[in-house]
Protein backbone atom coordinates (compact mmCIF):
# COMPACT_ATOMS: atom_id res chain seq x y z
CA UNK A 1 0.00 0.00 0.00
CA UNK A 2 1.20 3.45 -0.82
CA UNK A 3 1.28 6.17 1.81
CA UNK A 4 0.31 9.75 1.21
CA UNK A 5 3.01 11.64 -0.48
CA UNK A 6 3.39 14.14 -3.26
CA UNK A 7 -0.38 14.53 -3.66
CA UNK A 8 -1.10 10.85 -4.25
CA UNK A 9 -3.49 8.97 -1.98
CA UNK A 10 -3.13 5.38 -1.03
CA UNK A 11 -4.88 2.88 -3.35
CA UNK A 12 -6.66 1.40 -0.32
CA UNK A 13 -8.36 4.73 0.37
CA UNK A 14 -9.47 4.99 -3.27
CA UNK A 15 -10.80 1.44 -3.09
CA UNK A 16 -12.73 2.21 0.09
CA UNK A 17 -14.33 5.25 -1.54
CA UNK A 18 -15.34 3.19 -4.58
CA UNK A 19 -16.77 0.46 -2.34
CA UNK A 20 -18.83 3.07 -0.48
CA UNK A 21 -20.03 4.54 -3.79
CA UNK A 22 -20.94 1.07 -5.13
CA UNK A 23 -22.87 0.10 -1.98
CA UNK A 24 -24.68 3.45 -1.95
CA UNK A 25 -25.87 2.94 -5.52
CA UNK A 26 -26.73 -0.76 -5.38
CA UNK A 27 -27.49 -1.45 -1.74
CA UNK A 28 -25.15 -4.45 -1.92
CA UNK A 29 -22.95 -5.59 0.93
CA UNK A 30 -19.22 -4.76 1.11
CA UNK A 31 -18.09 -8.24 0.01
CA UNK A 32 -20.25 -8.10 -3.13
CA UNK A 33 -19.03 -4.58 -3.82
CA UNK A 34 -15.39 -5.64 -3.52
CA UNK A 35 -15.99 -8.68 -5.77
CA UNK A 36 -17.66 -6.68 -8.56
CA UNK A 37 -15.19 -3.81 -8.34
CA UNK A 38 -12.16 -6.13 -8.46
CA UNK A 39 -13.73 -8.01 -11.39
CA UNK A 40 -14.14 -4.75 -13.31
CA UNK A 41 -10.77 -3.13 -12.61
CA UNK A 42 -12.29 -0.89 -9.93
CA UNK A 43 -14.47 0.90 -12.49
CA UNK A 44 -17.62 1.81 -10.55
CA UNK A 45 -19.91 2.24 -13.57
CA UNK A 46 -18.98 -1.13 -15.13
CA UNK A 47 -19.21 -2.79 -11.72
CA UNK A 48 -22.72 -1.42 -11.07
CA UNK A 49 -23.84 -2.54 -14.55
CA UNK A 50 -22.38 -6.01 -13.95
CA UNK A 51 -24.08 -6.19 -10.54
CA UNK A 52 -27.48 -5.18 -11.92
CA UNK A 53 -27.15 -7.57 -14.86
CA UNK A 54 -25.98 -10.58 -12.84
CA UNK A 55 -28.21 -13.56 -12.02
CA UNK A 56 -27.54 -13.45 -8.30
CA UNK A 57 -28.77 -9.94 -7.83
CA UNK A 58 -30.18 -7.03 -9.74
CA UNK A 59 -33.36 -4.99 -9.75
CA UNK A 60 -35.35 -7.88 -8.29
CA UNK A 61 -32.97 -8.05 -5.34
CA UNK A 62 -33.33 -4.31 -4.75
CA UNK A 63 -37.12 -4.42 -4.47
CA UNK A 64 -38.38 -4.28 -0.95
CA UNK A 65 -42.06 -4.71 -1.86
CA UNK A 66 -43.52 -8.16 -1.44
CA UNK A 67 -45.20 -8.47 -4.82
CA UNK A 68 -46.82 -11.86 -5.33
CA UNK A 69 -46.11 -13.77 -8.54
CA UNK A 70 -48.70 -13.54 -11.32
CA UNK A 71 -51.66 -15.86 -11.06
CA UNK A 72 -51.87 -18.69 -13.58
CA UNK A 73 -54.35 -18.28 -16.42
CA UNK A 74 -57.61 -20.11 -15.82
CA UNK A 75 -60.25 -20.83 -18.43
CA UNK A 76 -63.68 -21.84 -17.21
CA UNK A 77 -67.00 -22.45 -18.91
CA UNK A 78 -70.19 -21.19 -17.38
CA UNK A 79 -72.23 -23.71 -19.31
CA UNK A 80 -71.77 -26.50 -21.81
CA UNK A 81 -73.58 -25.46 -24.98
CA UNK A 82 -75.76 -28.14 -26.47
CA UNK A 83 -75.25 -28.49 -30.20
CA UNK A 84 -78.54 -28.98 -31.99
CA UNK A 85 -78.71 -31.25 -34.99
CA UNK A 86 -79.34 -29.88 -38.47
CA UNK A 87 -82.85 -31.27 -38.37
CA UNK A 88 -83.54 -29.38 -35.13
CA UNK A 89 -82.15 -26.17 -36.64
CA UNK A 90 -84.33 -26.54 -39.72
CA UNK A 91 -87.48 -27.06 -37.69
CA UNK A 92 -86.59 -24.66 -34.88
CA UNK A 93 -89.61 -22.63 -33.89
CA UNK A 94 -87.47 -19.55 -33.23
CA UNK A 95 -86.93 -19.14 -36.98
CA UNK A 96 -90.38 -20.11 -38.17
CA UNK A 97 -92.19 -17.45 -40.19
CA UNK A 98 -94.44 -16.50 -37.26
CA UNK A 99 -91.69 -16.10 -34.64
CA UNK A 100 -90.39 -12.80 -33.39
CA UNK A 101 -86.80 -13.45 -34.62
CA UNK A 102 -88.07 -14.19 -38.10
CA UNK A 103 -90.04 -10.93 -38.13
CA UNK A 104 -87.05 -8.91 -36.88
CA UNK A 105 -84.62 -10.27 -39.47
CA UNK A 106 -86.94 -10.64 -42.44
CA UNK A 107 -86.12 -9.06 -45.78
CA UNK A 108 -87.82 -5.68 -46.05
CA UNK A 109 -90.86 -5.58 -48.29
CA UNK A 110 -90.49 -1.98 -49.42
CA UNK A 111 -87.16 -2.05 -51.28
CA UNK A 112 -86.50 0.99 -53.46
CA UNK A 113 -85.53 0.22 -57.06
CA UNK A 114 -84.14 3.63 -58.10
CA UNK A 115 -80.69 5.20 -57.75
CA UNK A 116 -79.11 6.03 -54.41
CA UNK A 117 -79.62 9.77 -54.94
CA UNK A 118 -83.31 9.26 -55.71
CA UNK A 119 -83.71 7.07 -52.58
CA UNK A 120 -81.95 9.72 -50.46
CA UNK A 121 -84.22 12.48 -51.84
CA UNK A 122 -87.36 10.40 -51.19
CA UNK A 123 -86.28 9.58 -47.61
CA UNK A 124 -85.48 13.25 -46.93
CA UNK A 125 -88.83 14.41 -48.30
CA UNK A 126 -90.66 11.94 -46.01
CA UNK A 127 -88.43 12.69 -43.01
CA UNK A 128 -87.27 9.06 -42.88
CA UNK A 129 -83.91 7.43 -42.44
CA UNK A 130 -82.29 5.75 -45.42
CA UNK A 131 -81.04 2.26 -44.58
CA UNK A 132 -78.36 1.02 -46.97
CA UNK A 133 -77.22 -2.61 -47.02
CA UNK A 134 -73.74 -2.92 -48.46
Amino acid sequence: KQQKGLGKERPAMAEDAKIQQFTAITGADVNSARFFLESNSWNVQRSVNAFLGSNESGPAALQEDNIPPPQPQVTERLFQPARPSRRQLASDSAWSSNSRLARIFKVPENLYSGSFEQAADLAASKGNWLLVNI
